[in-house]
């Protein structure tokens, strides 16, 4: 036999065939007393003669029994049982503690193990493999009343662990493979782990619930409190930081989150990371919903996607690919967006290269197929109904459609529109319309140049508060197409002296009670004409509303006035030859009288 000596495990199953209530005078009972033997570091096996005495205390001197022989046991993976026949008075001891020596093949002597073992520890009664019945609560347990904590096994392999470590004032819930490992107060490992990668709790308070590889704290045990639930290679190592669950996952921020995925860090305070893969959250209450690659930082959120950065404090970045949000405050979506500002809203589509703000509290859109503003009501606007073969557009729909172009009265210039071209990075040939703000005249013009917004250039056309326009300068003109070659001649304009003449020029005011199309009309004298009267002339130089209010657009009036000046001087040439003759007639009967009377 192993030289090695013989030993009892400090953990041994006692188990009562009756489960008595031992303390209670009763007739002897035997009881199936199973322990485990181990022959050095490995399980016995074989046939064994084993010497038992029993004792009132577990360091006592003084045997409560003589020596009582088993010979023939038979030990099986270190396992064996021996039926012990308790008299009525060893019942009644309030402990009964079991002294064993064991002789196994080929030894000259009993050996004497140095371990006592529980048959009745202070008011613990024996547990019965087939269960117990009249327990009392508070009183009757399964355990330990010394520091030695408990354990379970199977198969000889420890599979759970109970107990305190030293002067702890919570005890440690150690279950699963038997390397799992905790040095942490009120620490559980509740399962999971294997020979390679075990779970291993080095916190106070600290949980892994299952996985394996799984690590909480920090190997100098100051944290409190993180959490893992389950996956492989996952780590929450500070202060009430969690990891759910996933692969190579870790929360390392006080009170951060790992939700699943895959080799996400949470090193921000109060960060969090719902899933996705490789994804990192540096900052104070920074979050990623999921995707790939994403990074965030102090109070940020990206909502998925991949390779998205909103490192900013307070950025977004809702999803996307290739979205960065680096100014406070800033807003990036799309793909390639780049919101780099304070307070810039930035969207890109997918077009390639970076599409960036530049400068602060500024909205940017790229779209490349057009944008499209929609309001309560839906119309059908597309680029058909738009009669644009070029998807570049900007659409407003809406039944009452409105756009606002709002400024304050600072400057010369308020609110401005502007079309333009770009050369080589440079803003050419710029048409804008600009508002005057009340400073500079509440005017309306209608600028040319390389910005035409500008002060500096040329104003062509300036519309007045008051209702008055004014040209650029005299040599500008109000041009109409008038090519021969787009026409086809209806014949002459005729009788346009006689028909001006028909009209009838009067002086009137405004009545101050009525605002056609919402305008305010003239005060004071007026000179004009009546559209009634005028519409028995010329119809065609009057129109209707659609309320019914008559206007005047004169029409072809510079060629009426020719034709009526033709009309005049043809007039004035035939009255110019009949006074011609009748001088001429005249100048001879004169002459003819002077001869006469010579």
């Amino acid at each position: 036999m192993n030289t090695v000596p013989l030993r009892i495990l400090a953990v041994a199953l006692v188990v009562s065939l009756g489960a008595p209530r031992l303390g209670i005078a009763e007739p002897s009972v035997t009881t199936n007393w199973r322990g485990t033997l181990q022959d050095g570091a490995t399980a016995a096996n074989g046939v064994y003669a084993i010497e038992v005495r029993l004792h009132g205390q577990r360091d006592s001197q003084k045997a409560l029994t003589g020596s009582i022989r088993f010979p023939g046991v038979q030990v099986n993976n270190g396992q064996f049982e021996l039926p012990l026949e308790l008299a009525p008075w060893l019942q009644a001891q309030p402990e009964l503690w079991l002294e064993l020596a064991v002789k196994g093949p080929g030894d000259s002597a009993f050996v004497t193990l140095p371990d006592r073992a529980a048959v009745k520890a202070g008011a613990a009664t024996c547990w019965s493999t087939s269960g117990n019945a009249g327990n009392t609560p508070g009183i009757d347990f399964l355990g330990t009343t010394d520091e030695q904590g408990l354990q379970i096994r199977s198969n000889n392999r420890r599979v759970g662990f109970y107990g305190f470590f030293g002067v702890a004032e919570s005890p440690i819930v150690l279950n699963g493979y038997e390397t799992n490992f905790t040095l942490g107060q009120g620490a559980v490992i509740a399962g999971g782990g294997n020979a390679a990668t075990p779970n291993i709790v080095h916190s106070n308070y600290g949980t892994i619930s299952g996985g394996r590889g799984n690590v909480v704290g920090t190997s100098n045990n100051n944290t409190v409190a993180p959490t893992v639930g389950g996956g492989v290679g996952n780590q929450a190592t500070t202060n009430y930081a969690v990891v759910a669950g996933g692969l190579s996952n870790r929360a390392t921020g006080v009170e951060s989150v790992v939700g699943g995925g895959s080799n996400n860090l949470a090193s921000g305070r109060d960060s969090a990371i719902a899933g996705g893969s490789n994804n990192t959250v540096t900052g104070l209450l920074g979050t990623i919903a999921g995707g790939d690659n994403n990074i965030a930082g102090e109070a940020s959120a990206v909502g998925g996607g991949d390779f998205n950065e909103a490192t900013a404090a307070l950025a977004t970045i809702p999803g996307g690919r290739n979205n960065k949000a680096t100014g406070q405050s800033s807003f990036a979506a799309g793909q390639n967006a780049h919101a780099a500002h304070i307070g810039s809203f930035v969207w890109s589509d997918g077009s390639s290269g970076t599409f960036a703000s530049t400068r602060p509290f500024q909205m940017r859109f790229r779209a490349a197929g057009g944008l499209h503003l929609q309001g309560e009501d839906a119309l059908g606007v597309n680029a058909t109904a738009l009669g644009n073969s070029d998807p570049v557009e900007l659409a407003v729909e809406a039944a009452d459609a409105q756009a606002y172009l709002m400024s304050d009265n600072v400057g010369t210039f308020g609110s401005a529109f502007a079309l333009g071209e770009m050369d080589n990075g440079s803003l050419v040939n710029t048409w804008a319309i600009a508002r005057e703000t009340s400073g500079g005249g509440s005017g309306l013009r209608f600028a040319f140049g390389s910005n035409a917004i500008a002060s500096t250039n040329t104003v062509r056309v300036k519309f007045n508060s008051n209702g008055t326009v004014f040209k650029s300068s005299g040599s500008a003109s109000w041009d109409v197409v008038s090519d021969a070659r787009l026409k086809t001649e209806l014949g002459p304009v005729e009788n346009a002296l006689d028909r001006l003449l028909r009209l009838r020029g009067v002086r009137f005011a405004y009545r101050s009670d009525v605002r056609p199309y919402g305008m305010e009309l003239p005060t004071g004298e007026q000179i004009g004409f009546i559209a009634q009267e005028v519409q028995q002339v010329f119809p065609e130089w009057v129109n209707t509303s659609d309320d019914g209010i008559l206007t005047i657009g004169e029409r072809g009036t510079t060629a009426l006035l020719v034709e009526a000046l033709r009309e005049l001087t043809v007039r004035n040439a035939v009255l110019e030859a009949q006074l011609r003759e009748r001088d001429t007639a005249l100048e001879a009967r004169i002459a003819a009288l002077e001869r006469t009377r010579r």
